[in-house]
């Protein structure tokens, strides 16, 4: 199923989720970009959980792996537990 409102004549281009290292200053704009494109993609809430665990990388996909199955399977829990982990940076 095309979920994607972009398209260049018969072909729809589908927008990429970004991929997320765990550096803290990157996590803002991540986050916003994903969100966006998740948006776009209309990806129900179980999507979202499993696309946002699927695009961590490095530092941010060991600290998932240290999360208890249960907030694994709960997006609203993983988002939490993430941007308590990455979110609010500032510059020293």
């Amino acid at each position: 199923m095309d979920r994607s409102p972009h398209s260049y004549g018969h072909m729809r281009v589908m927008p990429r989720l970004p991929y997320y290292s765990g550096k803290s200053e990157e996590w803002d704009a991540f986050w916003m970009q994903f969100q966006v494109s998740a948006d776009s993609l209309r990806l129900n809430k179980e999507e979202f959980g499993t696309q946002l665990l699927l695009n961590l990388r490095g530092g941010a996909a060991t600290f998932a792996t240290g999360l208890d199955r249960k907030i694994i399977q709960d997006t609203d829990l993983l988002s939490d537990a993430l941007i308590k982990r990455f979110g609010h940076w500032t510059p020293a």
